[in-house]
This record gives C-alpha cells, sequence and structure tokens, in this order.
C-alpha cells in the first residue's frame, strides 16, 4: 500500500522542519508521532467526546474529531498516523478521527503539504422537541389540508405509489410496529451511528423520524380516511441520532446515511436536517450528495427553520432540491421557514398531521415541507420508472404552481408542489397575486370582486383565495389591497412595483 510523507509534495524536510517551529498565527502544529497503527485505534466507546457549541455559527460540532473520505479500513488507519490522530470509527468511505485540535489538524495537513484528502469537522444538528400533545386518537383525513394544497387526490387516481420505489428517510428512526408502515419497511433499514443494519435497529426514539416518514408513506384507509403523499412506495429508514440524546445527529451519521443509501439501490433520500449556511460547504457532505446523485438517487433537503435569508446546509448544495414551507393557505410561512436564491420548490409545511410514536400528530418546519415534496418525487418515480434525477427535478420545477412574483422567486422558488401536474406532465392552472377571480388575469374585474367580498363577506360572495387577494402580502384583506390593486392596474408594475 502506498505509504505517505510528511514532506511529500513540498519535497524537503527542511521546509516542514520550518513549519514545525515556525511561530504561526494560525496555532500550533503538531508533529506527527509514528506509532503502530495498533496503537492508534480505539473503539468508539473508549473516546471522551465533547459536544462543543461553535458561537457565531450557530452550529455545534464534536471538539477535536475531523471527518476525511477513506476507501478502506487501512486507508484510514494509515490517514490516523500521519494525522497523529486516533481514528474513532470507519464505515461506508468514513474515517472520524479524534486530533489533538481539530482547527489545527487542519492546519497541519494544509502547511506540511500532505497528500490527503480534504479534512471536515463533524458537526451536529439539533432537532427541535415537538411540544404538541400527542394523539393517540385515529388517523383523520380532514386534518391533512395539504392532500387538498398539493391536489394529491386527484393525483392518486394515476397513481399511489410503487412498492418497487424506496424512499431513504434520513433522520431518528421509525416506529417499526406503526400500523401505517406495515410490510413496507425495507429490511435494510440502517442504523448509520452504530453502523448496524435490519428493522430492530431503527426503532425511533424522537417522533421527527417517524411523522416524517408518515407524510411521505403512510398507508392509506379505507375511505381515505388517513394518507401519506405516497401511500404504497417502501421506506428505508436511516436512523442516524445520538442514542443517549435522540435530539443530536452528528453529520458522519448523516454522510454514512447518505452513502449507505446510495449503495443500496433507494431512489429518493430525503434529509429533513440542515445546519447554517454560514458553517459554510462540508467537503465529505457534498461529496456524498454529489455520489447518490451520481447514482441516479434524487436528494431532497429541508430549507430551514430559521426565517434566514439563506437557504441551510445540505439543502443549500446545487445537487439537492431545496425546499421551502406553506402555510395551510399555501402562503410562505414567514414565521420560520428560510428562503434565498439557492431555493427550488415550496410545499405545505406548517401543521402537518402525520404518524408520531403510537399515535398521530401535527408539527411544523422545512422538514414537513421536504417530506411533501419527497412524496411527490416517489410518485413520479412510481408512474415513470425510468426518469433520470435530471428529469425528475425538471417535471417537479415546471409542473408548480406559481405563487409570489411571476417566476421564480426566493420564498417559493419555482412554485408550489402540484402532484397531478407532476404525474400528468400538465402545468397547473397558474393563478397570481391579484388574480382574485382567478382567470388568468389581473383586471378591475378582480378589483370589483375585491370589494364586493370586503363589504358582503363568505355567505354572500363564497371563497376567496385569501393568499391571491392579499396583495400588499400584510395577512389582513382590506380596502388597503384594493387601493394597492387599482394602483397597480394603473401604474403596473414599474411604477407601482410587483403585487405581493
Amino acid at each position: 500500500m502506498k505509504k505517505f510523507s510528511v514532506a511529500k509534495k513540498c519535497g524537503v524536510f527542511i521546509f516542514a522542519a520550518f513549519l514545525l517551529f515556525a511561530n504561526l498565527e494560525c496555532g500550533e502544529i503538531h508533529q506527527p508521532i509514528r506509532n503502530t497503527i495498533e496503537t492508534q485505534i480505539k473503539k468508539q466507546d473508549d473516546i471522551s467526546r465533547i459536544y462543543y457549541p461553535t458561537g457565531e455559527l450557530q452550529q455545534g460540532y464534536i471538539k477535536d474529531e475531523i471527518l476525511i473520505d477513506a476507501n478502506s479500513l487501512e486507508q484510514a488507519q494509515e490517514y490516523a498516523v500521519t494525522l497523529n490522530a486516533v481514528l474513532v470509527s470507519y464505515s461506508n468511505g468514513l474515517a472520524v478521527m479524534q486530533v489533538p485540535s481539530a482547527d489545527d489538524s487542519l492546519i497541519y495537513a494544509e502547511r506540511l503539504c500532505l497528500d490527503l484528502p480534504p479534512v471536515g469537522l463533524n458537526y451536529v444538528y439539533e432537532i427541535s422537541e415537538n411540544k404538541e400533545k400527542v394523539l393517540s386518537s385515529p388517523s383523520d383525513f380532514s386534518m391533512q389540508f395539504f392532500h387538498q394544497n398539493m391536489n394529491n387526490i386527484k393525483a392518486w387516481e394515476i397513481t399511489t405509489g410503487s412498492l418497487d420505489v424506496v424512499v431513504a428517510v434520513i433522520d431518528t428512526g421509525i416506529d417499526i410496529s406503526h400500523p401505517k408502515f406495515e410490510g413496507r419497511i425495507s429490511e435494510k433499514s440502517y442504523n448509520s451511528h452504530t453502523d448496524k443494519q435490519g428493522i430492530e435497529y431503527v426503532e425511533d426514539d424522537h417522533n421527527h423520524g417517524t411523522h416524517i416518514s408518515g407524510i411521505i408513506a403512510a398507508a392509506q384507509d379505507d375511505g381515505r380516511e388517513f394518507s401519506g403523499v405516497a401511500p404504497d412506495v417502501t421506506i428505508m429508514a436511516i436512523k442516524s441520532n445520538v442514542p443517549n440524546d435522540p435530539r443530536l445527529i452528528e453529520l458522519a451519521s448523516v454522510i454514512r446515511g447518505i452513502r449507505y443509501a446510495a449503495d443500496n439501490d433507494v431512489d429518493i433520500i430525503n434529509i429533513s436536517l440542515g445546519r447554517s449556511y454560514q458553517s459554510g460547504e462540508n467537503p465529505q457532505e457534498k461529496a456524498a450528495i454529489e455520489y447518490a446523485v451520481d447514482k441516479g438517487i434524487v436528494v431532497v433537503c429541508a430549507a430551514g427553520n430559521d426565517s434566514s435569508e439563506d437557504v441551510s446546509y445540505p439543502a443549500a448544495y446545487e445537487e439537492s432540491i431545496a425546499v421551502s414551507a406553506t402555510d395551510y393557505q399555501g402562503r410562505f410561512d414567514y414565521s420560520y421557514s428560510n428562503y434565498g436564491s439557492k431555493l427550488n420548490i415550496a410545499a405545505p409545511g406548517t401543521n402537518i398531521y402525520s404518524t408520531v410514536i403510537n399515535g398521530y400528530d401535527s408539527i411544523s418546519g422545512t422538514s414537513m415541507a421536504s417530506a411533501n415534496a419527497t412524496g411527490v418525487a416517489a410518485l413520479i418515480k412510481s408512474k415513470y420508472p425510468n426518469f433520470t434525477v435530471r428529469q425528475i427535478k425538471e417535471r417537479l420545477y415546471s409542473t408548480v404552481r406559481d405563487a409570489g412574483v411571476l417566476g421564480f422567486d426566493y420564498y417559493y422558488g419555482h412554485g408550489i408542489v402540484d402532484t397531478y401536474a407532476a404525474l400528468s406532465g400538465v402545468q397547473s392552472y397558474t393563478a397570481n397575486i391579484g388574480d382574485i377571480n382567478e382567470d388568468g388575469v389581473v383586471n378591475a374585474k378582480d378589483v370589483t370582486r375585491l370589494r364586493r367580498y370586503l363589504a358582503r363577506g363568505w355567505e354572500d360572495e363564497g371563497y376567496i383565495h385569501e393568499i391571491l387577494a392579499d396583495v400588499n402580502s400584510n395577512s389582513v384583506l382590506d380596502a388597503k389591497d384594493v387601493t394597492r390593486l387599482r394602483r397597480y392596474l394603473a401604474g403596473g408594475w414599474e411604477n407601482d412595483n410587483a403585487l405581493g
């Protein structure tokens, strides 16, 4: 096997020695100790692992740990010796190492010109606790407004999914005894934190993973009293959270989950997790997503719940489908959803009713929006099994219902998912803000419709789509919206800007 020298690329040991003893602003450089490989390896349980906050990044990472890609255990062992590191764990092409200082190790590899792959920090995702009361009552389709918003009921006339389509959910696991998943949890389900395969190793201990899986693929009752978006697809649960603190998920476990799913014939990967955009790209995470996409797998991610103008990672990678959240009216939920130029599409995410451990509950977040979009992607794959990643993306983006400013915008991306349109290939009717009578044209008739509604109310004038009528986007329908719409019609875009 090829050996690595601390001065391989530099060519001279004098330069390496200079760096070791120089007073460098970026910190102390640690000289590698050439111990035998056996003394460098310890079991994960023997390692003291500290979850350490990063302050300004608002994202935790594990103190003194780095991630590095390796093609084999032997290569990971050699990297550990070169970096004077303890190999904490290795699986699915990723090595976790404990080093004297993560930052200093990055400097060491760079300044001594070590011929190593890029290294990164082992970030820790934290899932917000669900404070809603868990419902043990029967499922209730009437609470699942998102099916109507997404045009799912009509879409199910085309397909409800195929067992041959496998969706990997990288999360906190799944309630393996929940009746909504009976017979549709893959035997290849995997615990990427403990590196164990099998359904018995992915039991949910938090709720988040079960809720996400239910949105995607909960079975339909007779009479469709309850349903996931794609109720007949298969779920591969990838349980990635920390056993003694189920709120936490290490980036290393996410990366291993992605690679495992990619190597085990899944079609879609849902990642309803996120870390701050400001923390930047992680080379191992990006490489894992690229690996999955290159194998023909669609990766769908949550945009994040920080009301930030930047989409979180891993949604921010170009290869991912980044999903923002809308409420029951189809309006972008400013109270939590991230947005920005890297956003792709929007989907319902507020008060989404789905499965939880031993019951059902409503939870809000872009996690839920991502799951809804994942369900649509799974139905597309079921209907068109030969579609490539590019074709599935194009179908999703081209058949959305436009919302907000006409065309692409930072809140809805290309628009809100429309499941029936995505399956039929026929773009659904697109209504824009100001088109209050929904006839495809913003004109004086819309002013009249709004004025009559405000004067007479629901009973006399019937239903009105509030997101289209709230033309000044202040969440209140009143005379100001009439004035705004009249000014727009009189002056046009340039004089009164866009509606919404």
